[in-house]
């Protein structure tokens, strides 16, 4: 009788240890997966960070462009005033 029981036991902690592994395989499938479409959710959002700031800088420089320009303009007519 307790050669049964204990026989129980072994096999009850052998499903366990059985279901557990396999949620455990479940888990880091999951986690993979979430990982994978964070990373590339994370690269589409740089990607649209890096056009936003290529399009400021390129924005800024002909702002500047612009500047540069009328300040060639002044230090000309200063010169012929001179």
């Amino acid at each position: 009788m307790k050669t049964t029981g204990w026989q129980e036991v072994e096999e009850q902690h052998e499903k366990a240890t059985a279901i557990i592994a396999g949620l455990d395989q479940s888990l880091n499938q999951v986690l993979r997966k979430q990982e994978y479409e964070y990373l590339q959710a994370y690269n589409i959002y740089v990607r649209r960070k890096e056009k936003e700031l290529r399009g400021l800088i390129q924005a800024l420089s002909d702002k500047n462009s612009t500047n540069n320009i009328k300040e060639t303009r002044i230090s000309q007519l200063e010169v012929t005033v001179d």
